[in-house]
């Protein structure tokens, strides 16, 4: 990697930087722009950058947490998502509307750093 934070592994470029959301710092690795970034890719850029909570729906929340192995169960308006690797954790996300509400954005953000770090009991 060079000293501008970009490298390339297996063919594909990316670029990382350190950013801190919430108290807790992270590496953010994102695709370069140099070829066509995946659906996912791009929501986890979004997400992790905790620039835009206020503009995701709720459905690209339910995309990351399913693509990530989350197990969804609904129950009325309420989407429960649980993940083998994470016992005891539990992501609540409710829609208001098209959209997702900012607090549950930080919480599905919080969910994959735990899940990244090895995990922890409770609610999210």
């Amino acid at each position: 990697m060079g000293e501008d934070g970009r490298g390339a592994v297996g063919g594909v470029a990316f670029v990382r930087s350190w950013r801190y959301n919430e108290g807790f710092p992270f590496l953010l690795t994102v695709p370069h722009s140099s070829r066509n970034v995946s659906k996912s890719e791009k929501l986890i850029a979004k997400l992790l950058s905790g620039d835009s909570d206020a503009n995701f729906t709720f459905s690209d929340l339910r995309y990351i947490l399913r693509h990530h192995g989350f197990v969804e169960r609904i129950h009325g308006s309420h989407h429960v998502y649980r993940s083998a690797e994470l016992p005891g954790v539990n992501v609540v996300l409710q829609p208001d509307g098209k959209d997702a509400k900012p607090y549950q954005v930080a919480q599905v953000r919080r969910a994959l750093l735990m899940r990244q770090e090895g995990g922890a009991d409770g609610e999210v």
